[in-house]
Formats: structure tokens, C-alpha cells, sequence
């Protein structure tokens, strides 16, 4: 008799324990496309309010949020800019589909795999990779991290995988310790 707690079992602790964030573009100051909607003027006004159910009273509350005043601005400037370009369109489905993309990756039901991959893609797209980094070749880089661990790190295990470093570079190196450790 197995007494380990199956998969679903685990997966019941852990969605009691560990709350799945909510969904930021139901809990946004205001609706996502509403910006490029009334920078494209895509239809007159009382039709994009009408389409999102806004009222005016709900608008004009939004029309003075900092943000969607920034989004809107530049959205106004990059459509006079490079017009509706094909780029512009696959920024506004791309905008479109975030919601279909958290519904998924938030989903017990899709793979691992597929999660990961919209993970990695969205700070792709979102331009949220770390810059290359400026350092030359082969310069030593240590994050506080990973410097903490080598400091904690048992004396007998640190000397175990600095041999392996070096025997990494030099395999008669591993040989040439031991043998002088034995004099």
C-alpha cells in the first residue's frame, strides 16, 4: 500500500495553500484596448464607450488616469508615426490576446511545456529580458546569491567542486592534488 498522496492530491493542498494571482486585465483601471481604440478612432466615440459599456461618467474617470493618458499618447504618436502598419495590427492582437494567454498559463489543464513557453514569450514581447551583459569574455561574475552559497557551503563539499572545476580545465589536476595529499 502506497502511502504517498497522489497527484491530485498535492495539486488540491496546493491550490488551497497558494493563491493563483488574479487576472490584471479584470482588476485594470480601465480596459485594455480602449487606448488604441480611441487613438485609431476605429469608430465615433459614443460606439467605443458603448463597446467596452462605459458610461461618459466612467470615461471622463478614466480619460484623467495618468496612465491611460500615457498609453493613449503614445499610441497617438505611433500611429501618426508608421500609420496602421502590419505592426501596429499585430501589436493590437497580440494586446488582445493577453487575456487568452493568462487564462492558459494560468490553466492546470495546459502542459508545463506550453505554460513555460507563454511565460517565456510574454517577457519576450514585453521587452522584460535582462540586457546583455557588458562584461568581457571569461570576467569573473558572482551574484550575492551565489556567493552566500559558496559561503555556507560545508568546507569538505566546496574543496569537492572546486576539484571538479578544475579538473574541468586540466583532468590530470584531480591526480596531481590527490597524489600530493598523500605525501
Amino acid at each position: 500500500m502506497n502511502s504517498q498522496p497522489d497527484d491530485s492530491e498535492i495539486m488540491e493542498i496546493l491550490s488551497q495553500q497558494l493563491a493563483v494571482p488574479p487576472d490584471p486585465s479584470k482588476t485594470a483601471p480601465y480596459p485594455r484596448g480602449l487606448a488604441l481604440d480611441l487613438a485609431l478612432q476605429t469608430a465615433p466615440l459614443p460606439e467605443i464607450l458603448s463597446s467596452y459599456n462605459l458610461t461618459p461618467v466612467e470615461a471622463k474617470r478614466i480619460f484623467v488616469n495618468p496612465a491611460f493618458r500615457l498609453e493613449y499618447d503614445e499610441m497617438v504618436a505611433s500611429t501618426r508615426q508608421e500609420g496602421f502598419s502590419f505592426r501596429r495590427k499585430a501589436a493590437a492582437q497580440a494586446e488582445a490576446y493577453l487575456e487568452v494567454l493568462w487564462g492558459m498559463a494560468n490553466s492546470p489543464l495546459t502542459p508545463a511545456a506550453v505554460r513555460a513557453d507563454i511565460v517565456k514569450s510574454t517577457v519576450k514581447w514585453g521587452a522584460l529580458e535582462s540586457a546583455p551583459s557588458t562584461q568581457q569574455p571569461g570576467a569573473d561574475v558572482f551574484s550575492a546569491e551565489a556567493l552566500r552559497k559558496l559561503q555556507e557551503m560545508p568546507d569538505q563539499e566546496l574543496e569537492i567542486n572546486v576539484m571538479k572545476i578544475i579538473s574541468r580545465k586540466r583532468p590530470d589536476a584531480i591526480k596531481t592534488i590527490t597524489v600530493e595529499n598523500e605525501k
